[in-house]
């Protein structure tokens, strides 16, 4: 069947797109087949087991299928959850969303579409892109939902009538990512006032709000938050002029 078709080109140019992964790189799957759930979570792991144990992102998308309606907003949420628990400061944290229909799930939502809008806005608070792929016709998918999803990440969205243009869109995505770069951090107090981490004198500061403002831009491009450690980073970075500035917490004297 038609139906039958999609799916199978779908997984193929999923595969094919893991398999250019590296040891370095980190691959999960999320279904969202009338309900989302977290198939495979962040690993390297990424080729097809040799052995009976389903272990590799490769294994997981060769067992699905196309059943019932469509959870994409539920499924923002589950990728944005496995991301936030990988803090690799360095690391460009994209999602691919690929749907061949429209948002319909979940029942405790009025509003599906602009649910999904929301919790993509919520992935991209945390610096996360999110690259939309609509399959089939305009009129099986939300095409303008799609779009507002990527751009809301500053991500971009891809249309496909069928299966064969796939490859060459996963292709332009991988692309896309090794293009970013990112920006990562320490803030401390320098105790000795020397300009230097001093492990013994200075300590990290957390809670600490840092800007990133893009080509000359007096809005932040993006902002973070100092951890425990007193680490910042900011990825996914486009081509541009970036600068740094923080912001000193109610009640602190400074650093």
């Amino acid at each position: 069947s038609a139906v039958d078709k999609k799916i199978d080109a779908a997984k193929k140019a999923a595969n094919n797109f893991l398999e250019k992964l590296g040891p370095n790189d980190q691959s999960g799957l999320v279904s969202f087949a009338d309900s989302a759930n977290l198939e495979k979570g962040l690993s390297n792991e990424h080729l097809r087991s040799t052995g009976t144990q389903k272990i590799s992102t490769q294994d997981f998308v060769d067992g699905l299928e196309t059943n019932g309606l469509t959870d994409i907003g539920d499924a923002i949420v589950f990728a944005t959850q496995e991301l936030d628990n990988h803090q690799n400061g360095q690391a460009v944290k994209t999602m691919i969303l690929l749907t061949d229909g429209k948002a319909n799930k979940p029942d405790s939502v009025v509003d599906k579409e602009q649910y999904a809008i929301d919790k993509a806005q919520e992935a991209a608070d945390a610096g996360y892109k999110i690259f939309t792929i609509g399959l089939g016709n305009d009129g099986q998918i939300n095409q303008t939902m799609l779009q507002q999803i990527a751009n809301k990440t500053d991500a971009s969205y891809y249309h496909a009538d069928g299966g064969s243009e796939l490859d060459s869109i996963y292709q332009e995505i991988s692309q896309k990512v090794c293009e970013y770069s990112s920006s990562s951090g320490y803030k401390y107090q320098d105790l000795d006032n020397n300009i230097n981490t001093n492990e013994y004198l200075d300590h990290p500061l957390e809670d600490w709000k840092i800007n990133l403002f893009k080509d000359g831009n007096t809005n932040p491009f993006m902002t973070a938050t100092t951890t425990a450690d007193g680490f910042y980073k900011f990825a996914g970075l486009e081509p541009g002029d970036y600068s740094l500035t923080e912001a000193i917490p109610a009640g602190d004297r400074g650093a």
